[in-house]
């Protein structure tokens, strides 16, 4: 028997509520919370859309999502998570509380806005089933 792979949405939005749980911001740990953030959700489009995100720079993830026809609302939230995520790593910034909170809702939203829908899923499970 062979055991359904979970939705990619689903595995993402349980590390999502790890990481909020971690409270690795509020310890002063910003790098690493938007480190693992972006990882969660890089990892989300990989295994979402088959984009290779995790060795990808923000703007080769932003084209590849253009492309891609999101609605605008979810690439400005994708496009906000990944620049802040840079800044913080690359250019020791150190946002606002609210900036942490919003990069971490942007996320949740994100990926609920871009889920595959369960007659996608029962659709390519069917075509892998067949095949």
């Amino acid at each position: 028997m062979v055991v359904p792979k979970r939705p990619p949405h689903e595995t993402a939005l349980e590390e999502l509520k790890k990481l909020e749980g971690e409270r690795l911001w509020q310890q002063g740990l910003v790098k690493q919370y938007h480190s693992r953030l972006t990882d969660i959700v890089r990892t989300y489009i990989e295994h979402r859309f088959g984009i290779i995100a995790m060795e990808m720079t923000t703007g080769e993830i932003m084209q590849s999502v253009r492309n891609m026809h999101f609605e605008s609302t979810s690439a400005e939230k994708l496009s906000h998570i990944l620049t802040l995520a840079d800044m913080v790593k690359f250019a020791k910034l150190q946002p606002l509380p609210g900036e942490n909170e919003m990069c971490m809702q942007h996320a949740y939203e994100f990926i609920n806005a871009t889920k595959e829908m369960k007659k996608e899923v029962s659709e390519s499970q069917t075509q892998t089933a067949a095949a």
